[in-house]
């Protein structure tokens, strides 16, 4: 991660390094689909993402360019934009909120669209104060969320880019999603963070160089908790911060999770490198790389019950692995989940993901959030 100065107010509250972590298996726990991929007035194409509340389930589906809503009985309740760039429409619908409103992100068009619960569009607005690229391209935010007294809080989009600008020199785009909190007077904005994506470069002489997945994971996440809080994780410091709004301006507080990634090792390079060239066997003889600086111990946020907050660990193969943190209990706990179930939501004791059968076919499940 790369740090900036902050205009906030921090208070550090470690927890102890040597935290005791329990083991629980879930990978033979029975996965319960809770909407099938074909349900009564259509089906899933790509599910991108879910919000569960007692009201219902709302699904971001990225192939029909929509999202849907159910009820508490899996019933489809509303259907929400299409695709186009019109208002109410979307190109990239990313990430998506429920409050007393649905509000949803799309990067490709750099705006935010809200619509009533029962899927009447109320307004479709553009993303303000972005920052833009060495060659003067705006650069979208994949996800805004609001915050008490008019603040805001976005992720631009990490990039990498490849071509020559203008003096013949090569062009890299920036591999970093930054955290941006917006102050109500929409002319002031910090930088909280700084997380590299999960995504890595190699060059090769006399060649264009080009983008690898080295399995790492993004160096870092956060989510909004409704609108009182943001949470981000540090994946590679291993800390845990929550941004608060307090009489008007925002605090925060920072906690140590008792983890920290394991350092990219020369091996860990080899195999990456193994695998391009597996993919491209026409390579040159020396490549050179550049990517995250560790496993990341927090790619994914989510919170859970009883101030719980869920991370997912960058791990080698399919199989998913998450630690359970409370903030200032040293004991945690390392979940292991089915390998094809995604976790996207928790709520109501169950854990609500995407489940995919032998056929690929993706379906929302869930499974019971086990005691702890």
């Amino acid at each position: 991660m790369r740090a900036y100065p902050l205009a906030l107010a921090f208070a550090l509250s470690p927890l102890p390094l040597a935290a005791q972590i329990d083991t629980v298996d879930l990978t033979g726990q029975p996965v319960e689909t809770v909407i099938p991929a074909e349900f009564a007035g259509g089906f899933f194409a790509r599910i991108a993402g879910m919000v569960v509340d007692d009201r219902g389930i709302w699904v971001v589906d990225r192939g029909h360019l929509t999202v849907f809503g159910f009820g508490p009985g899996g019933n489809l309740t509303a259907q929400y934009g299409r695709e186009g760039d019109g208002p109410g429409e979307f190109l990239f619908p990313s990430s998506l909120k429920v409050d007393s409103v649905l509000t949803v992100t799309d990067p490709r068009l750099g705006r935010t669209v809200r619509f009533s619960l029962d899927g009447e569009h109320l307004e479709t607005t553009g993303q303000e104060g972005r920052p833009e690229t060495p060659d003067g391209r705006e650069v979208p935010f994949g996800n805004v969320a609001s915050l008490p007294d008019g603040y805001l809080i976005g992720a631009t989009v990490g990039y990498y880019a490849f071509g020559g600008s203008s003096d013949g020199s090569p062009f890299l785009g920036d591999p970093y999603s930054h955290i941006l909190l917006f102050h109500p007077d929409g002319l002031q904005a910090d930088t909280l963070a700084s997380y590299h994506i999960n995504a890595g470069r190699w060059d090769a002489p006399e060649r264009l160089g080009g983008n690898i997945d080295p399995g790492l994971g993004a160096s870092g996440t956060w989510t909004a908790l409704g609108d009182s809080m943001a949470v981000l994780a540090d994946g590679i410091a291993g800390t845990l911060t929550r941004v608060r709004i307090v009489d008007g301006r925002p605090v925060a507080d920072t906690f140590d999770l008792g983890m920290r990634a394991r350092p990219v090792s020369d091996r860990d390079v080899a195999d990456i490198e193994a695998r391009l060239r597996k993919e491209k066997p026409d390579l040159p003889r020396r490549l050179e790389f550049e990517m995250a600086e560790g496993w990341s111990v927090a790619t994914a946020v989510f919170p859970g019950r009883d101030g719980e907050f869920w991370l997912r660990q960058a791990v080698e193969g399919e199989g998913q692995e998450w630690v359970v943190v409370r903030p200032g209990l040293a004991r945690k706990w390392r979940i292991m989940l089915p390998e094809r179930f995604r976790l996207s939501a928790i709520h109501g004791g169950y854990l609500y993901g995407v489940a995919r059968d032998a056929f690929d076919v993706a379906s929302v499940a869930r499974i019971a959030d086990p005691p702890r």
